[in-house]
């Protein structure tokens, strides 16, 4: 599936290829690392088996990143069980962050969520799988974020990747996002731009929302199936960009947006868009008429008017 979206988006995307930039220092867990700056999360004690629990393993990677500002948690293969009641945090500070960063995995690296996330983070005001903030130049990519099927992933509505206010510019690119019944996959909440492609969304509350008024967004060849509720936006917007070439297939309104901050242009083009007849296709969530939304050559089956 993975190979399949890279040449999607590689192959389709018109508006450029995904190019990340890793920066880096010498890593302090381990100096059998083949590549400077990058952190193996295995060398920190995670074991992949899908039976320990690798959340202080990981943890302690993205708390290496947070202390030298800089640095990327690698995956192998292998599937890394989340069994403890919150999320994951990769996080600088207001005087200190984090530049430079990603959260990476090889074909076959699957974090699994252990059991349903029952309270917030220390500090945090949302549940979040993983949250990012303070940091400036952020990628996630190449991961399997699992849920737990056929029951909510979480006690409440929770971020499977969650990008906070204070995040500057960042990439969420050919990951997987499967059986979040009770999550949104992507939360976008910096400034900045923001590219989110490539990535296959499957069971989740809504697939993506970019909600910061001031960021701009390329949300392009994605594939988002099964948002459940009449009211889950699939894809929701809050500021100007480009919603490009997705495929977006389920419950709610294909492409939500508000008008109150989208001064710099939205454009919505080239989706392919099957609704099972709950929404429009297109949902205006508040704000004024505007003349600089642009609405493209879209594919629309199944919606309501």
């Amino acid at each position: 599936m993975r190979a399949w979206i890279v040449a999607w988006v590689v192959g389709g995307l018109g508006l450029g290829v995904v190019v990340s930039a890793i920066l880096s220092l010498t890593s302090p867990l381990s100096s059998s690392n083949a590549v400077p700056h990058v952190f193996n999360v295995r060398d920190n004690g995670a074991v992949g088996d899908g039976i320990t629990n690798d959340a202080p393993a990981i943890q302690g990677v993205l708390d290496a990143i947070a202390a030298h500002r800089t640095g990327t948690a690698y995956f192998p293969a292998g599937t890394y069980l989340i069994d403890q009641p919150y999320g994951l945090v990769l996080k600088g500070e207001e005087i200190d962050r984090v530049l430079g960063a990603a959260i990476m995995g090889e074909a076959g690296a699957v974090i699994k969520l252990g059991q349903a996330i029952t309270r917030r983070a220390p500090g945090m005001y949302y549940l979040d799988v993983v949250y990012i903030n303070w940091a400036h130049d952020v990628e996630v990519s190449g991961l399997t974020f699992q849920g737990i099927s056929g029951s909510p992933s979480c006690a409440e509505l929770c971020l499977v990747v969650h990008f906070g206010a204070a995040t500057r510019r960042g990439t969420v690119s050919n990951n997987r996002f499967l059986d979040w019944q009770n999550g949104i996959a992507i939360d976008w909440s910096g400034a900045g731009e923001s590219i989110i492609t490539g990535n296959f969304i499957r069971g989740a509350t809504a697939g993506i929302l970019q909600t910061n008024i001031q960021g701009r967004a390329i949300i392009a060849h994605n594939w988002i199936e099964g948002g459940v509720g009449a009211a889950a936006a699939q894809v929701y917007v809050e500021n100007g960009g480009i919603v490009h070439g997705n495929r977006i297939d389920g419950f709610g309104a294909g492409v939500a947006y508000t008008t109150s901050y989208v001064g710099s242009g939205l454009v919505i083009d080239s989706n392919w868009m099957t609704g099972r007849g709950e929404s429009p296709a297109f949902r205006q969530m508040g704000g004024q008429p505007a003349s600089n939304i642009v609405f493209g050559d879209n594919l629309v089956v199944g919606y309501t008017p």
